[in-house]
């Protein structure tokens, strides 16, 4: 066996290191797949009520199928909703 592979500009070993918590939030953010409900809780407090799932219609997808928060804006964007956020709340 031969040397450990080392990073050339920081020296330090090439190797999977533990997962922290910015990485399994980053991950969540990308790929994680959560219900409407669920993601209005988590991301948004909750202050958002959905009226009118307009944006679930375009291509038949159940409102209760989970999805990814991208995607879940981009629906909400074309829904008609109740709120008092900002829309620098979303974070699109």
């Amino acid at each position: 066996m031969g040397t450990t592979a080392r990073n050339d500009i920081t020296g330090m070993a090439i190797k999977s290191r533990a997962q922290t918590g910015a990485y399994r939030s980053g991950w969540d953010a990308i790929f994680a797949k959560k219900t409407p409900d669920e993601w209005i809780n988590e991301r948004l407090d909750g202050k958002v009520i959905v009226l009118d799932p307009d944006g679930w219609r375009e291509d038949d997808t159940p409102y209760d199928k989970p999805i990814t928060y991208k995607d879940f804006c981009n629906r909400l964007s074309n829904s008609t909703i109740q709120t008092n956020l900002s829309l620098s709340a979303f974070n699109l």
